[in-house]
């Protein structure tokens, strides 16, 4: 009787976000976009450090200062995706909606990044990190990933050959547009079109990315290129399972989600191609992130830091403990028990979900990708799986 309740409290969080999505045209905010401010820009926008100084202020911020500067609500491509692959984890649900799929489905078609001859998208913000300074609309290999499985997965309900054909094209841009970083063991595909960054997460998702659509098209090109990225960011997994974020030294850290991004990455490779050492690589890494990574159900931001507990982080530990093929029983709960926990202590009045809990303090911005799309996508999984 407790998790009878406990679903229909999902399913109430669920309707509850969806009607504040609806009623924010599914537009909003994000943590990154301090510099969609003219006055921000101006000031800010022509230098590396000064830029990427404003928008972690932003970013951190309790308060949020955007309406002031001028900072509009905007379309997030990848919250779009995000969205699609939601609604259609809910196809045989109650909860479908396929004039709001098809509408995401439409929208990421006519605004993929121009300039390019194969289907990529970035973000709708200039995104200063570490490493380099990406101008709003540089396409990524993150962004064009996720939006490519949710085309994939559009198609998969649709059966109409334009999602697979630009899905398709998203794959070519991982193999003809990305910098391909050749290594000891294997490559590194690059983040952007122009850096030679190597990350983890990002080479995983392209290789479970290629792999995936090796399932569609057999072209040995997509698995073969797969193999490689994978053979590489495996040789690079420490002894205890875990990954660093990065290959550079300004890279050596661990956090919840983007090992998170790494375990489900390696799954869906695995779906299609058999690798005993990937296998092996997913089973190290995650006893690694059940063992140190949570506490009492919760996710950690890093190992050793509870704090702030991220919404990001929630939702992506309820989709891995959902996805992977790992104490199935056992996770199911302890991803509803995360999902209550999350409606009882970062839920907003109106349904939408708070950025961090700290400490001492509720970070109580709420930013539409990072928050409400991976949450949308979180409670749809649960919905669908349960």
């Amino acid at each position: 009787m407790p998790e009878i309740s406990e679903r229909t409290t999902i399913k109430k969080s669920f309707r509850k976000l969806l009607y504040y999505l609806k009623s924010q045209d599914f537009i909003g905010y994000d943590p990154h976009d301090a510099l969609n401010s003219p006055i921000l820009k101006s000031l800010f926008g022509r230098n590396h450090f000064s830029a990427l100084l404003v928008v972690q202020l932003f970013r951190r911020s309790p308060v949020n200062f955007r309406p002031i500067f001028g900072v509009k609500k905007g379309i997030n491509p990848k919250s779009y995706g995000l969205f699609l692959s939601a609604f259609t984890k809910l196809h045989d649900t109650d909860f479908f909606e396929a004039d709001i799929a098809q509408k995401f489905a439409n929208w990421l078609a006519e605004n993929r990044t121009n300039g390019y001859q194969h289907s990529c998208w970035g973000y709708h913000f200039d995104w200063p990190n570490r490493d380099f300074y990406a101008k709003a609309g540089t396409p990524t290999v993150v962004n064009t990933v996720f939006i490519g499985h949710s085309l994939l997965d559009y198609y998969r309900i649709t059966n109409e050959e334009k999602w697979l054909n630009i899905a398709v094209s998203a794959a070519n841009f991982i193999l003809n547009d990305l910098n391909i970083i050749q290594q000891d063991k294997g490559i590194c595909f690059s983040y952007t079109p122009f850096d030679h960054r190597c990350v983890h997460n990002a080479n995983l998702l392209a290789a479970g990315y290629l792999a995936r659509v090796s399932h569609f098209r057999e072209e040995i090109k997509y698995c073969e290129f797969a193999k490689q990225a994978m053979s590489y960011s495996i040789s690079q997994q420490r002894s205890d399972g875990s990954w660093l974020y990065g290959a550079s030294q300004r890279d050596k850290w661990i956090d919840h989600f983007h090992t998170a991004f790494n375990l489900l990455a390696i799954y869906e490779y695995l779906k299609t191609i058999h690798d005993t050492e990937a296998q092996k690589a997913l089973e190290a890494g995650y006893a690694y992130y059940c063992n140190n990574l949570f506490e009492d159900c919760i996710p950690k931001y890093f190992p050793n830091k509870l704090y702030p507990v991220d919404i990001h982080s929630i939702a992506t530990a309820v989709i891995t403990l959902l996805t992977l093929p790992y104490e199935q029983e056992k996770n199911k709960k302890q991803a509803m028990q995360l999902l209550i926990w999350a409606v009882e202590n970062m839920r907003a009045v109106n349904g939408a979900f708070y950025y961090q809990k700290h400490k001492f303090y509720t970070n109580k911005n709420i930013y539409m990708r990072w928050g409400q799309a991976w949450m949308f996508l979180a409670l749809a999984t649960y919905l669908s799986t349960t």
